[in-house]
């Protein structure tokens, strides 16, 4: 071998370690900055807080700590739902935060799926696309009957099938699940089920025993009735339809419950429902955020409803003082009933429509905000306008 092909060999080689030198530098630097991100200080976005959906979103785009995401209080409730990010509005998705509200304190993690922060082996063999984990105790007692989840939103639907259409998807909806509450047609579209049939997850325990966040819990409902031991999720779902049975139980002070609820659907990292094989964007039928929430609901009064109504007024007597009770107004406040203007509507209403959500007291409330979102509700407003108003000048503010 000839000396110049011995410096070659001897360059190529140092250039190779060089090389490799500057990969591990930056590979530990990638690893050391994913650490950080989760460490990140909160920012104090209070200033930027807007509460005005008519001018944009919660926060502007560029503050928004996920991609293409922000996950926030509705800006509704944030005077009695409140979280450790409260001066930076955005909450990290897949991260444990802390929670308060008149209802419940505790903590919470809502997962989605695609996001750099996302924990793949929770999703890894899943077809789920988004989780809302919820790990609490109760301030005052209520019972199952009337603690519903599920989606509602703040403006009326555009763009939707016929109406003999959305009757016959909500009633056979209805016949599988009795308790499911829908009104699509409505100015405030829902469809919510009572939180205790429709978690996939339901653990209660005593206190010291629960399994911290972000660990999976495991469904045990034994402390609720000796007859749950051992009752499959399955089971405890179908068990929790019937009205009856949810009557006959109560969400009591003293215990810890953890409730996870995850959809297969709905995709929040795209904005887009995933139906019968179809990924179709929802920006363009619901002009409105997303809502992870769980709603008190009015004490209907029924008659038969004896356990029901013997809680609402045990709440005042038992609890009030104990557990800081917030007055029960609020829960019990009903929106006032419109007369149908067609048979379509009627038969809305048959299925159990909650009226006007918005009025009634909140576990809690969570937005999901998406930048195909703010694309649709106010850059086309703003292109066709073309005004330089203040209005305008404000609007650009939060990112369109």
């Amino acid at each position: 071998v000839s000396d110049t092909q011995l410096l070659q060999k001897n360059h190529n080689n140092n250039q190779q370690a060089i090389s490799d030198n500057i990969m591990s530098l930056f590979h530990k630097n990638k690893k050391n900055q994913n650490v950080n991100d989760k460490n990140r200080p909160i920012v104090d976005n209070s200033s930027l807080y807007n509460t005005n959906m008519e001018i944009g979103p919660p926060l502007p785009v560029t503050h928004w700590v996920d991609h293409d995401l922000l996950l926030c209080v509705h800006p509704l409730f944030s005077d009695y739902i409140h979280t450790n990010y409260d001066r930076q509005v955005a909450i990290p998705l897949n991260t444990v935060f802390e929670f308060d509200s008149k209802l419940i304190a505790g903590t919470a993690i809502i997962r989605a799926v695609g996001l750099p922060s996302t924990d793949k082996s929770y999703f890894k063999g899943r077809s789920r696309k988004m989780d809302c984990t919820f790990q609490c105790t109760f301030k005052r007692r209520i019972c199952f009957d009337r603690l519903y989840t599920g989606q509602i939103f703040n403006h009326p639907f555009t763009k939707l099938p016929a109406q003999y259409l959305i009757s016959a998807g909500v009633k056979v909806l209805k016949s599988l699940a009795p308790s499911l509450r829908a009104d699509i047609n409505s100015d405030t579209p829902h469809m919510i089920s009572p939180l205790a049939s429709a978690a996939q997850v339901f653990n209660v325990c005593k206190p010291g025993h629960e399994t911290p966040l972000p660990t999976e819990a495991t469904e045990d409902i034994t402390l609720l009735h000796p007859k749950f031991k051992g009752m499959a999720f399955t089971d405890r779902k179908k068990h929790f339809h019937d009205l009856n049975n949810l009557k006959q139980h109560f969400f009591e002070p003293g215990l810890v419950y953890t409730l996870s609820c995850y959809t297969h659907m709905i995709s929040p990292t795209s904005y887009s429902a995933h139906i019968l094989g179809l990924k179709v964007g929802i920006d363009q039928y619901i002009p409105s955020p997303m809502q992870i929430n769980a709603v008190v609901l009015p004490d209907d009064g029924d008659g038969d409803s004896t356990t029901s109504n013997s809680a609402h007024s045990n709440e005042s007597d038992v609890h009030g003082t104990a557990n800081n009770q917030i007055g029960d107004g609020i829960e019990a406040m009903q929106s006032e009933a419109l007369p149908c203007e067609s048979k379509e509507e009627a038969d809305s209403d048959d299925m159990g429509g909650a009226g006007n959500l918005n009025e009634c007291e909140f576990m809690f409330n969570f937005e999901v905000w998406h930048t195909n979102l703010v694309e649709e509700l106010y850059k086309k407003d703003d292109k066709k306008s073309r005004k330089h108003s203040a209005s305008s000048n404000f609007k650009s503010l939060f990112g369109y």
